[in-house]
């Protein structure tokens, strides 16, 4: 387990530096304090002209999930089966792609209100 923990913090790291700049490694300390709500991405999305949400993605590492949330709402949880999958997702982060799903499903659940 220590050793898929690692990786991930790597792959963390290395997502973290390539996106947000140098400034931002993680340290061992960040990692592990944060292992249960680590963010992956924040942005916010103009829904129309008048209305701003914020999207923001989070893992919880314990849990092999990731955490999808809307104005500070979760609005969905996804779960992994196995650690080596959930490690996989570390290694291919994308920002884009984590705050383009987390509107999907946002847009997904705004048209079943409808």
């Amino acid at each position: 387990m220590k050793d898929i923990l690692e990786t991930i913090k790597n792959s963390v790291n290395e997502y973290y530096v390539r996106e947000f700049g140098e400034d931002s490694e993680i340290n061992n300390e960040t990692f592990y304090e944060n292992i249960k709500n680590l963010g992956i991405a924040y942005s916010t999305y103009d829904i129309t002209d008048d209305e701003v949400c914020e999207v923001q993605v989070s893992a919880n590492i314990p849990d092999k999930s990731i955490l999808t949330y809307i104005n500070g709402e979760l609005i969905e949880t996804y779960v992994y089966d196995n650690y080596e999958d959930y490690k996989e997702y570390f290694e291919h982060l994308d920002f884009d792609e984590q705050i383009g799903a987390a509107i999907d499903v946002f847009n997904k659940l705004k048209e079943r209100e409808n």
